[in-house]
């Protein structure tokens, strides 16, 4: 099973090898603090508005600047609080938020860490959307149709004409001398605007549905008609306009982006990204899509690339279409799973490469604690080698084993085994399987020590503190069943290692891989273990793959309200582990898939000011 996969801020995978998605690529992804609504992309930023309803059902918003130079890792630069916004235009210094019941707002981005609102105008209803042309803004405003402000003088915008629509007025696209409009009751309109303070109805053409969003591409509008579609129309005569084609898709259809051959269109739903060829307008055809975790509201595009203000997913996804430009692959042949070795024996290591340049270089590592923790085999190797002779350590005895391979001079692009295989010492008679290192077990807890034996009758099993410096007993003689309830004692530590051994020859044992943690709870690791942390961070599930439980680790370093969830690979909530505030700390806790079938899941933790996704893989 091919898993190659972006090693990126948010977890992600390749798009050939989910149901999710066709023809595209998961590139990257960043949370805003309230959900997105509303995407401008001008040069190295991306612009993001949003808003939601607090505990008491009030609306608030965010005004997000986003560094998108390095699309695979997206950096916030900036975001402040707002009222709920809808829309956003960007014109050189400046950006214009279609703010609600605040108006038209703008702000000074030419500093992009530090955004200052500059100007406002309130408005009759509530603003949804705005173009800004010259010195002129076109602002959808709900209830109150087309209004066009003078904004030459960004700190007193002024309102110089108007049209009032007959329903409600959600976008506007503005070509030359004409704005259309999209309105729930008059459908698309035509409105000539060739005289700023006397807009007048050109024409209109009643929609199937719903008019959401319009773009225009020379003669042509194309425009969402929400559970119809999209449309498209020969505006050439605005007085005359004709449809000249639609293409139904089943979901309720939002923002559309037209770039080159295609139009990108924002499906709510759960629909995400589908990317529609318009080469023909009269026979479109989709070509391609990208299932988002959240409901996809807005898009924009540069490029191959498409980004999505993505309502539920929290914030900015980023999505290549790959007909355009295929991404680089990688993909790992061998060892893939279920293979074992001697250790100190050599092993072949081989892959597979596509759109991979000559220079391209990679990393190889491995891991003896199923991914837990990683140690390097080689660097700056050739990707388009495809195989690599490496000489497994002697010391490693672990049936946990994986193997990594990563580029380093380009997109981030890794694979994994798709499950683990052995490295085994010649000859030794005893494997640990937990602790095996990254275990966090509470203090009082009952927890299975685990470990493979051939032809010994009783071990002993002690414990470390230290990292293997001291030992201490845990039971001198107990048969040799495999499995071993172990009360864990009223001690803390960050370094803990279990030995087992033969009782009638102890110079054969096997060890922990790497340490683990006795805490005080199943849940935190108390603050006197180490020192509070300085981040926040979601550490990767132990192990993984997994059957049919797993540990999920997190820190915070300050008191924060955490929700920690657990989704299917379509995005669907399958439990929800953690709701609630909790003070700065190292957490951990438990995820049991017993009821879930095998498969890839994605768990998240989200506080007020950190969002984050990972992916585990359960293997039943």
């Amino acid at each position: 099973m091919k898993k190659s996969i972006f090693l990126l801020l948010v977890s992600s995978f390749i798009s050939q090898l989910f149901p999710q998605s066709y023809n595209t690529t998961w590139v990257g992804a960043i949370y805003t603090p309230t959900k997105a609504f509303d995407v401008k992309v001008e040069g190295r930023f991306a612009y993001v508005v949003g808003w939601e309803q607090d505990y008491w059902g009030d609306y608030y918003g965010s005004f997000s600047i986003i560094d998108i130079q390095f699309p695979s890792s997206p950096n916030l630069i900036s975001s402040i609080y707002i009222n709920d916004a809808y829309g956003i235009d960007v014109n050189g210094s400046f950006a214009y938020i279609a703010e609600s019941n605040a108006g038209l707002t703008i702000y000074n981005i030419s500093n992009p860490s530090s955004p200052i609102l500059v100007g406002q105008r309130i408005l009759p209803s509530s603003a949804k959307d705005v173009k800004v042309i010259g010195n002129l803004a076109y602002v959808a405003d709900e209830y109150a149709g087309l209004r066009i402000l003078d904004v030459s003088n960004v700190q007193n915008p002024i309102e110089i004409g108007y049209f009032d629509s007959p329903g409600r007025s959600f976008d506007v696209e503005v070509r030359d001398t004409i704005a259309y409009l999209a309105d729930t009751d008059g459908g698309f309109l035509c409105v000539d605007i060739s005289n700023p303070s006397n807009p007048i109805l050109i024409s209109e053409y009643s929609a199937e549905d719903v008019v959401v969003d319009i773009e225009i591409k020379d003669s042509l509008a194309y425009y969402t008609d929400g559970y119809s579609g999209i449309k498209v129309l020969n505006i050439s005569d605005p007085n005359n306009l004709e449809l000249v084609g639609s293409l139904y898709l089943p979901y309720w259809c939002l923002g559309i982006k037209i770039s080159g051959a295609y139009a990108y269109v924002a499906a709510w739903d759960n629909g995400g990204l589908r990317i529609v060829d318009i080469s023909d307008p009269t026979n479109m055809q989709e070509v391609g899509f990208y299932e988002t975790l959240g409901k996809s509201r807005d898009v924009d595009v540069i490029g191959p690339l498409a980004f999505i203000a993505d309502w539920d997913g929290g914030g900015l996804q980023i999505i290549n279409n790959n007909l355009i430009n295929p991404l680089p692959n990688l993909t790992i042949i061998s060892p893939n799973g279920g293979e074992i070795y001697e250790s100190g024996s050599q092993l072949n290591l081989s892959w597979n490469s596509e759109n991979l340049d000559s220079l391209t270089v990679i990393d190889l590592d491995y891991s003896t604690d199923g991914g837990y923790s990683w140690h390097n085999i080689i660097s700056n190797y050739q990707a388009d080698s495809s195989n690599y002779n490496w000489t497994t350590p002697s010391s490693i005895n672990s049936f946990n084993c994986l193997v990594r391979i990563c580029t380093i001079n380009t997109l981030n692009i890794c694979d994994i085994c798709d499950n683990t295989f052995s490295i085994i010492i010649p000859n030794n008679q005893i494997t640990i399987g937990t602790p095996n290192g990254g275990e966090i077990w509470a203090v009082g807890s009952n927890q299975n020590i685990t470990w493979l034996s051939d032809a010994i009758a009783n071990v002993r099993i002690e414990l470390s503190l230290d990292n293997g410096v001291t030992w201490n007993e845990i039971v001198s003689s107990t048969p040799s069943t495999g499995i071993y309830i172990w009360t864990v004692p009223e001690v803390l530590s960050i370094q803990a290692l279990v030995k087992i051994s033969d009782f009638s020859d102890t110079s054969v044992f096997d060890m922990s891989d790497s340490r683990f943690i006795i805490g005080l709870t199943t849940d935190v690791i108390n603050s006197n273990l180490e020192q509070l942390p300085e981040k926040f961070y979601l550490h990767e599930n132990y192990p993984n793959p997994f059957n049919p439980v797993t540990l999920i680790k997190y820190q915070l370093p300050i008191k924060s309200s955490v929700t920690l969830k657990i989704f299917d690979i379509l995005g669907k909530e399958v439990e929800t582990l953690v709701k609630e505030e909790k003070d700065a700390g190292y957490y951990q806790i438990s995820f049991d898939a017993s009821s879930l079938s095998s498969g890839i899941y994605l768990y998240t933790l989200q506080t007020e000011n950190y969002f984050t996704t990972k992916k585990m893989i359960l293997l039943k």
